[in-house]
């Protein structure tokens, strides 16, 4: 396929699906974790499992996206507003990895040129292209700002497009006034933290749902009895299985750390199942 075509594949709207689309490459002579895809409204495939950045910058943010990598990670989540977005350029370079081998997402904050903006981004990441670009938080000038994304991803600079922190009344307003539907909508969910009702209206309109601080507050988790006795049920940590919970309820799971260990213990629940009943006692902790 070439690559004007590879990006932009995807035109039509489709509904949201699970699919068993593993990556094969081997960084680093480390096979790590096999992640689901999901696909996007737009036909494009998503990892329904990756890596997020907030506050991981330097040298550190770069070795902890080795880390991941390694690990099996291939979503990796940035933001303008995240000032990494460098070195998330430069850990996928050191990776080995080919450019279609990992999903990048990136964020425009409130920049008064998205275009501009978005240039920039791609100058700081030294790629042609970002795989998702989401418009980070609503503003005044949501519609034009969006509608500068919806050019770009017509002329083939982002494979998927969307928004960040945005209730039903603001995907509304959005969707009322352009042309493309979000492919994606990155909010705040875990067990304890959710708005049902957006969840529900995403559902509805076939917009994924990407689910950020999927861990929540860590120790009030740590001292859950639900959690803490479907943990020890399955061998599992507690922070596992609030991470089982959210890529099983469908949605996009994108936990952070910059520790090793965490990395690679916060993707290995693909072994294991919840079952209907462990779901439900999870989800009526919020």
């Amino acid at each position: 396929m070439q690559r004007r075509e590879f990006l932009k594949q995807g035109a039509s709207l489709g509904a949201i699906a699970l699919m068993p689309n593993f990556l094969s490459s081997d960084i680093l002579n480390f096979k790590g974790a096999k992640v689901p895809e999901v696909i996007l409204n737009n036909k494009i495939s998503m990892p329904q499992f990756g890596f997020g950045t907030w506050d991981i910058r330097g040298e550190e943010g770069v070795n902890a996206m080795l880390e991941a990598y390694r690990a099996g990670y291939r979503l990796i989540d940035s933001a303008s507003y995240y000032k990494n977005e460098e070195q998330v350029g430069i850990a996928f370079r050191k990776s080995g990895l080919k450019r279609e081998e990992v999903f990048i997402t990136t964020k425009i904050a409130s920049e008064s040129d998205t275009k501009q903006a978005f240039e920039n981004s791609l100058k700081r990441l030294q790629m042609d292209y970002v795989d998702l670009y989401l418009l980070h938080w609503s503003t005044s000038d949501d519609i034009n700002r969006y509608k500068v994304l919806e050019r770009l991803y017509k002329d083939g600079k982002i494979r998927s497009i969307g928004v960040s922190n945005f209730n039903i009344s603001e995907l509304n307003n959005l969707m009322s006034n352009t042309s493309i539907i979000p492919a994606v909508n990155q909010i705040k969910i875990n067990p304890f933290e959710r708005n049902n009702k957006t969840i529900e209206f995403c559902k509805d309109k076939n917009i994924a749902i990407e689910a950020y601080t999927p861990l929540g507050n860590i120790k009030r988790a740590m001292k859950n009895e639900i959690l803490t006795t479907i943990a020890k049920n399955h061998n599992k940590t507690v922070v596992q299985i609030m991470l089982k919970w959210s890529v099983q309820s469908g949605f996009i799971a994108i936990p952070k750390s910059s520790n090793a260990s965490r990395i690679k213990e916060n993707i290995d629940i693909f072994d294991f199942t919840l079952s209907a009943d462990e779901m439900a006692k999870i989800g009526s902790l919020s």
